[in-house]
């Protein structure tokens, strides 16, 4: 017989049934371990997202150059927030938003929400 021959009998299938036994409890008592084990992952560096803003002009300068202003765009209304009303040269898409303090008083911020 070849090296390669498998020999039928009951002897041989019962080791191969004991082997596989085997095996399955090598397997569970991988999986018991492993969970008491504590894998620390590495976190991937990941760059800030950048803020999204919209460049709108303030007027210009005593020398004659543009000015603008960057407002954010913000993609939800933050809370207490509301929608600006009668308000001219918002681009296409976005409302204006601001925080509802008076515009004197030094505490209003403003910006854009995607519709």
């Amino acid at each position: 017989m070849s090296k390669y021959s498998i020999k039928k009998n009951t002897k041989t299938k019962k080791v191969a049934k004991k082997t596989k036994k085997t095996t399955a409890k090598k397997t569970v008592k991988k999986t018991a371990k492993s969970p008491a084990k504590k894998v620390v992952k590495k976190e991937k560096a990941t760059a800030p997202k950048k803020e999204e803003v919209v460049l709108k002009r303030n007027g210009t300068d005593k020398e004659g150059n543009a000015q603008f202003s960057a407002i954010k765009v913000y993609s939800r209304k933050p809370n207490g927030w509301k929608e600006a009303r009668n308000v001219t040269g918002v681009p296409k898409g976005l409302k204006m938003i601001h925080n509802g303090k008076s515009a004197q008083s030094g505490e209003r911020r403003t910006g854009f929400i995607k519709k």
